[in-house]
């Protein structure tokens, strides 16, 4: 009946394991302080008071996609790391809830362990049948490309309404003889460097800056495309006034980052940063196990830090059948964490030992081998 297919959130929350609804994900009744006050550039994306405090630049791209949603179709959105994909899932998302459709999301940073395909079909399935006006947000697809494309096979008119993101080369993963269905979705055109030069604009305005081309250009050079560098950038040259950018403010600002979170000069949670850094640029989450193992402590020592972390926002926690691992909110982060370890006293004193030995012996680890 319309009255069951109208179902409260409440209901909806309570009988899904993989969908999460996007009130939570935005945090539009925030948890804590951390998520109520405003901030650019959030570790792990942006939330309700973000964009609803302009802390987000809203792109051009929103008002095409929802109107694209708007006509019933579903949404592809594919780019390169930290082209701000994320940033327009959530703005999408928020825009659909005020809008009166109940968002649900699938994090596969989070779930890609425990993501199971006979489930999700499940879930998709149940939710047709409890309401009429649904959006599913898949997030990160890359990560389980081919397990997300046997999704889109069983795709039907029935179903909610689809916003998948991932990266270009999402299809690496598929077989060479696999037919691609992420090819059945819309698919509309971003212009990440378009982003970039208006968040550029934005930000001398800001700061009261004349227009400087040549700086703008230098800008654009060092920040390759990548949102969570050009943030960095940006805050190094506050320190030149607009007028140019130094590397070593760049590292600095990194530096910055990372002793905040390091309480009593106590420097465990920096070296788990720049630890789980080293393989999470290739999005490969950590075991705890080893993580006990390279620090030669106490399991809750240990236990106790990532959960901090987690809370602070500054690492993600995937579970794994009955193993625990652990990675940063996106591996343009974990270059930059890498890079800083590189370009400092931390050169000298790797928490990682050689990077190549660091890589094998976590693969050949005893530890890991159950």
């Amino acid at each position: 009946s319309d009255s069951k297919k109208n179902q409260p959130l409440r209901f909806l929350k309570n009988n899904y394991v993989l969908l999460t609804p996007a009130e939570e994900i935005l945090q539009i009744n925030p948890i804590s302080d951390e998520y109520a006050t405003p901030k650019f550039f959030r570790k792990t994306g942006p939330v309700y008071a973000d964009i609803e405090q302009g802390k987000v630049y809203i792109r051009k791209e929103v008002n095409q996609i929802i109107e694209t949603l708007q006509k019933g179709k579903s949404v592809f959105l594919s780019g390169n790391a930290a082209s701000g994909k994320t940033v327009l899932s959530r703005v999408i998302a928020k825009n659909c809830i005020e809008n009166k459709q109940h968002v649900f999301f699938i994090n596969l940073k989070l779930q890609q362990e425990s993501l199971d395909i006979y489930k999700l079909l499940e879930e998709t399935n149940n939710l047709v049948q409890q309401t009429q006006n649904s959006l599913i947000i898949i997030e990160d697809a890359h990560l389980k490309a081919d397990l997300i494309n046997t999704f889109l096979s069983k795709k039907n008119n029935d179903w909610p309404q689809l916003l998948i993101t991932a990266r270009d080369s999402y299809n690496e993963k598929l077989s060479k003889d696999e037919i691609d269905y992420f090819k059945i979705l819309e698919k509309p055109i971003l212009y990440p460097a378009e982003t970039i030069e208006k968040i550029i604009l934005n930000f001398f305005h800001d700061n009261n800056w004349n227009k400087n081309e040549k700086l703008e250009r230098e800008i654009k050079k060092v920040s390759k495309g990548n949102l969570w560098l050009l943030s960095y950038v940006l805050r190094s040259i506050k320190k030149t006034n607009g007028e140019k950018i130094h590397r070593k403010l760049i590292i600095e600002e990194v530096r910055k980052d990372l002793n905040s979170i390091s309480l009593n000069n106590n420097f465990l949670y920096v070296r788990i940063l720049i630890t789980l850094s080293v393989l999470y640029r290739f999005e490969m989450p950590t075991d705890i196990r080893f993580l006990y193992e390279k620090f030669s402590k106490d399991p809750d020592v240990i236990e106790n830090a990532m959960r901090t972390l987690c809370q602070m926002g500054e690492i993600v926690m995937i579970q794994k059948a009955k193993h625990t691992l652990y990675g940063l909110p996106h591996s343009a982060l974990a270059d930059l964490y890498f890079q800083f370890s590189k370009d400092s006293k931390w050169e000298y004193d790797k928490v990682y030992g050689d990077e190549k030995y660091f890589i094998w012996s976590y693969f050949i680890s005893k530890k890991l081998g159950t």
